[in-house]
């Protein structure tokens, strides 16, 4: 039986799924998203240390495993959706690894985003253990683009609470490219191009950032009478800042016919 105290959301039959809040938090954090998902059985817990449970040690990963399937048992969930935000979302995927098969799905926000280096690597590392699996996947959030590009196969972009893009990680790194321009003088003014995110001017350079480039914005970027049209390489981080970056179009990929039907950008957006 559990020592945790535990705070029930929803409907006694809506669906259940365990929830875990983050080091200093508590089990009624979790109010703001059962409103939202008014469906289901949110299992919050107060995890050892925190909130009416049990202060005493030990507080390791061990441990608080331990108390959740004890929690899990309580409450009938023989396999059950777990999230997890920050230190919560490390205890879930400890608890993927310890015991599997209680896992339906794991939602990780920011998973123990104040881990020293070597202890994120860990957790990271764990990550694509739990998801090596066919039939595990993990739902990860994170401000943290670098841990993104390691572990994630899939993305989903938001920006506003719009979703702006939902592919494949190497879909959507190969999808935004900078160009860099040389000139012998003062570049030229910029016409229409579609897709334009970015251009920004210096001296004699001018780097053109665009989604989804095609044979028609090379012609266009050669047409300039640029001494040398170079693309720059581009990792996730830097292709993500630049879709959503606030000069940009502001424009939308959600699939690869996306790209057929871009709008035209003015030149006055992207222009620096």
């Amino acid at each position: 039986m559990s020592v945790l105290n535990v705070h029930l959301f929803g409907p006694d039959d809506g669906r259940p799924v365990v929830a875990l809040h983050g080091v200093t938090g508590h089990a009624h954090r979790w109010g703001v998203l059962a409103e939202q998902l008014p469906e289901l059985r949110l299992v919050a817990v107060d995890l050892r240390g925190h909130g009416r449970s049990p202060k005493t040690p030990p507080w390791g990963f061990e441990q608080h495993v331990a108390d959740v399937l004890a929690v899990m048992d309580d409450h009938g969930l023989e396999r059950a959706p777990l999230i997890g935000h920050s230190f919560g979302g490390a205890i879930a995927l400890h608890l993927a690894k310890a015991a599997p098969d209680r896992v339906e799905k794991l939602v990780l926000v920011d998973p123990a985003l104040g881990l020293d280096p070597v202890a994120r690597r860990s957790l990271l590392e764990s990550m694509v253990y739990v998801t090596r699996r066919a039939d595990r996947t993990i739902l990860f959030s994170s401000h943290l683009l670098s841990d993104v590009e390691r572990v994630a196969d899939y993305v989903g972009v938001l920006d506003r609470s719009v979703l702006r893009a939902q592919c494949p990680l190497e879909a959507f790194r190969g999808r935004v490219k900078q160009f860099v321009l040389h000139f012998p003088s003062k570049p030229p003014a910029l016409p229409p191009i579609r897709g334009l995110l970015h251009a920004r001017r210096s001296v004699n350079e001018l780097r053109v950032t665009v989604a989804n480039p095609d044979a028609e914005t090379d012609r266009i970027l050669r047409s300039l009478g640029a001494t040398s049209v170079d693309e720059v390489p581009f990792g996730f981080e830097e292709a993500l800042i630049g879709y959503l970056g606030d000069r940009g179009t502001g424009g939308f990929f959600l699939d690869v016919a996306a790209a057929e039907s871009a709008a035209p950008v003015t030149t006055e957006r992207g222009a620096a």
